[in-house]
């Protein structure tokens, strides 16, 4: 992976939850889609910028990290899932759930196989890779987990700032980590390993967007001075 540039975000005061916002490809190239002022604003690489909605007088404009998809003047489409510890996910024969907010149990043809203790809450649902599951988890610290379905040992415990949102590309899972430097990290999902992390400028958090168009992966992260947020970066990573 390389970064390749480094794009400043046109926002009139900056503030990392209203650019949680989308990537997105179109004719003339990739947009990213974020929220200002209670609009949906869309910005190029070359930083020409556009007002794609604006609600009607009344009205509020939720934030981005919720949204699912956009387009020039319609509202945007909202995700309706949120965390949930009553969520059974069913894998083959095998069902994971949560037995209080941070410990989850698997069980094969009903009977408990395994039981696992997190940290902190997850803030994504429980996926499959094969005979690997994974998710992340905010607050805390917030990491990523990814497991073995089969036994519940964990092949890799990641320690990330807040896991919200990845993006997967067949065994290979993109995310963000926040610790004492930004990075993106590639992550091979069957082995459980590390394939390769690359250093962002700035810090990212939970809300920092992320997309992969073609074979560069486009995320945002955030450049503070004395503790207050100066500006935003749209980065984009060859992979």
């Amino acid at each position: 992976m390389k970064l390749i540039e480094r794009i400043p975000i046109q926002h009139n005061n900056p503030w990392e939850p209203e650019l949680s916002g989308l990537f997105q490809e179109g004719k003339d190239g990739v947009r990213f889609c974020f929220h200002e002022e209670n609009r949906i604003v869309t910005q190029l690489p070359d930083g020409n910028r556009e007002t794609w909605y604006t609600p009607p007088e009344g009205e509020r404009l939720e934030l981005p990290g919720n949204w699912l998809d956009v387009r020039k003047g319609e509202p945007p489409v909202i995700r309706n899932w949120v965390p949930d510890l009553s969520e059974v996910y069913q894998f083959g024969e095998y069902t994971v759930s949560h037995r209080g907010e941070w410990n989850y149990v698997c069980s094969c043809n009903g009977e408990e196989i395994w039981s696992f203790r997190a940290h902190a809450w997850r803030y994504t649902e429980i996926c499959a890779y094969g005979d690997r599951v994974f998710f992340g988890t905010a607050g805390q610290g917030g990491y990523f987990y990814l497991l073995d379905l089969k036994t519940g040992i964990p092949l890799l415990k990641l320690k990330t700032g807040g896991t919200a949102r990845w993006i997967r590309r067949e065994e290979r899972l993109y995310l963000l980590q926040q610790e004492k430097k930004a990075r993106l990290l590639c992550i091979d999902l069957h082995e459980g390993s590390i394939l390769e992390c690359v250093e962002l400028p700035g810090k990212v958090s939970v809300h920092s967007a992320l997309g992969l168009i073609g074979n560069t992966v486009h995320g945002v992260s955030f450049v503070y001075q004395k503790d207050r947020l100066r500006y935003a970066l749209w980065n984009r990573v060859e992979v």
